[in-house]
């Protein structure tokens, strides 16, 4: 879910500017293009930072399925409600997963601008 927000807001508002992403390699924000072109722009200890984060998560909350024992909003919920809430959230994982490989698809398939090729269609024909 995450990954479609952190897709979308930079098309649409922006990213830092000017800000330097890394002093070594003197690279900005603004040098970043989105989509999956970003990962061959960014620095190498940065990508390898990225995926230490991952693997950390993965170990250290190995098959939890959403439980991570801290309650809903609060509340401890018995087992029958626990899981239906459990199969909603996995669910709406699975969509937002959807979510962010069609619009990598797109950003694949136009090049870069998925975003400025949906606003320039204005009709479609019926076969």
């Amino acid at each position: 879910m995450l990954a479609v927000i952190g897709y979308c807001v930079p098309a649409f508002i922006g990213t830092f500017g000017d800000t330097y992403l890394s002093f070594s390699e003197k690279v900005k924000f603004s040098d970043i293009p989105l989509g999956y072109q970003a990962m061959f722009k960014l620095p190498t200890l940065g990508v390898f930072q990225i995926l230490l984060f991952i693997g950390l998560l993965e170990t250290q909350f190995p098959n939890v399925n959403g439980d991570y024992g801290t309650g809903y909003f609060g509340q401890f919920l018995e087992e029958p409600i626990k899981s239906k809430k459990l199969a909603v959230e996995i669910s709406n994982g699975r969509l937002a997963m959807l979510g962010i490989l069609g619009l990598l698809v797109q950003d694949v398939v136009t090049g870069g601008s998925p975003f400025e090729v949906q606003s320039t269609v204005t009709s479609y024909t019926a076969l």
